[in-house]
């Protein structure tokens, strides 16, 4: 984002009032909360300003508010030009070219967990090319190492991990490859390929997912499933009958008085 860009986006949705100058004694909070506030969009896109705090104070010692965070990073919008604040969040610049893409943005968010690293790694994200994995990288080495490391081919590296990061139809993979002229020669390349493709996008940081990867999303539901407890509902079981628990038991002896008073009887 270009200065003038920075200054358009501030001038229409920030008020020109609210600007102050960085209180005597904050300059290195100021400092820090640009820091973190960058990070913060690279890793969730957007993010509200309380919670955007709450981060900020559990991982430093030198605590702030949101009345605060909003004073000190005012100026720092133009400045930067990294980040600006739309209603009670702060958005990544990528995103004011299509205001309604913010608005989908949250609420495609709402409701799920946040990742939120330690200290050392979450500042790493200020970085809007860092990765906490290589499987970009190493999907880069093999196109690179197949086809060269022309512009072509690097051409067609970035449009490929832009596409699968910004969800869009995995079939325009084939498309980029096409339209860049690259074939792979023989089913095991193809197969390398679509292998190292699978495992950039499952354990790349998604925006939608507010920092999480698709693979620990997936590994969090089988987590849950595998610590549900099994509920046995028997099925005309008769009283005399064992106990379809497998406690040994005869029913009327065991889960039935259970199924009684789960459902009110004496």
């Amino acid at each position: 984002m270009t200065e003038d860009q920075a200054k358009a986006i501030f001038e229409k949705y920030n008020p020109a009032g609210d600007v102050r100058r960085c209180p005597h004694g904050r300059g290195k909070v100021q400092k820090s909360l640009n820091l973190y506030a960058v990070a913060a969009v690279n890793l969730y896109g957007i993010i509200r300003r309380d919670e955007f705090v709450d981060i900020f104070n559990a991982q430093n010692e030198e605590p702030t508010t949101a009345e605060e965070a909003y004073t000190l990073l005012l100026p720092m919008v133009v400045k930067s030009g990294r980040y600006g604040f739309y209603k009670n969040y702060i958005v990544h610049y990528m995103l004011w070219h299509d205001i309604d893409v913010v608005n989908s943005l949250e609420r495609v968010q709402g409701g799920k967990p946040r990742y939120i690293p330690p200290k050392g790694e979450f500042v790493k994200f200020e970085r809007e090319d860092y990765e906490d994995h290589n499987h970009w990288l190493n999907l880069r080495r093999f196109i690179g190492d197949t086809f060269g490391y022309g512009k072509g081919a690097m051409e067609a590296f970035a449009a490929i991990k832009a596409c699968l990061l910004h969800s869009l139809d995995a079939k325009e993979v084939s498309a980029i490859l096409k339209r860049h002229g690259l074939v792979f020669r023989g089913e095991d390349l193809v197969g390398k390929f679509l292998d190292l493709v699978m495992l950039a996008e499952r354990n790349s940081r998604l925006w939608e997912t507010k920092g999480h990867t698709a693979e620990e999303i997936a590994q969090g539901r089988t987590e849950r499933r595998q610590a549900e407890p099994v509920i046995h509902q028997p099925k005309n079981v008769g009283r005399n009958q064992p106990c379809p628990c497998g406690s040994g038991k005869k029913y009327k002896k065991c889960c039935a008085d259970i199924e009684n008073n789960k459902n009110g009887a004496s």
